[in-house]
């Protein structure tokens, strides 16, 4: 009986490499091309940090949007005003009573220009919530004007009292700081001053600007003084 002939393997290269595709390579890293991702895959990544990134930019503004709008506004009304005012008052009358103790020295006419700065923050902050408020009733009007009007006794009452002290400021060598303030303050009284007439009514508006002359011409005569 003839035996049949077994095939004889080929074991050139070429022949291992059909039978045995990447002999060198373990099962787990032989790749296919089906294992590498798509270019849509590949493409869809940085639209997917896009997205996420413009959904965190979202949250943050629609976040900050929402802390804003519950932030309750400041009223500004006649009662600021009053208020404004009645601070004045109260800082003039410290700036007065300081001025008439003065017995000289560097340090005390520090301490008194301190006293005027506050004074002079005081007639911003009153301008300020004038200008914001709306326009004043005929009650509030007429408390507002009267309000005013009872710093006179003060403003000028402070400048006597500088005046009076002058030659002590000028042995302390601050002569021009007290005319410099002087002027400071005439200008802040007549900014609140026309802030006031232009939430007044029209009568009460002619009685601000005629108390606003005599004040002025305090001031006058205070910085001529020390001119």
């Amino acid at each position: 009986m003839e035996s049949s002939a077994l095939p004889v393997p080929d074991w050139s290269l070429d022949g291992i490499y059909k039978r045995h595709p990447h002999p060198l390579l373990s099962p787990s890293q032989r790749k296919t091309e089906t294992d590498k991702p798509s270019p849509k895959a590949q493409t869809q990544k940085p639209k997917q940090s896009l997205k996420m990134h413009f959904t965190l930019t979202t949250t943050i503004l629609t976040t900050l949007l929402t802390l804003t709008a519950s932030q309750p506004l400041v009223a500004r009304d006649a009662s600021t005003v009053l208020s404004d005012l009645a601070k004045i008052n109260t800082d003039l009358g410290t700036l007065s009573s300081a001025v008439s103790s003065y017995t000289g020295g560097l340090t005390a006419a520090l301490d008194i220009q301190t006293k005027e700065g506050v004074v002079e923050k005081d007639l911003d902050q009153a301008t300020t919530d004038t200008n914001a408020a709306a326009a004043f009733t005929a009650g509030e009007s007429t408390s507002v004007t009267n309000a005013l009007l009872g710093l006179k006794p003060d403003i000028t009452g402070a400048i006597d009292a500088l005046v009076a002290k002058k030659s002590l400021f000028v042995a302390a060598g601050v002569s021009s700081i007290v005319k410099l303030d002087l002027q400071n303050l005439k200008t802040k009284t007549d900014t609140l001053s026309v802030a006031l007439q232009g939430k007044a009514t029209a009568t009460d508006k002619e009685t601000i600007k005629s108390g606003t002359v005599d004040v002025d011409a305090a001031f006058q005569s205070g910085i001529a003084a020390y001119a």
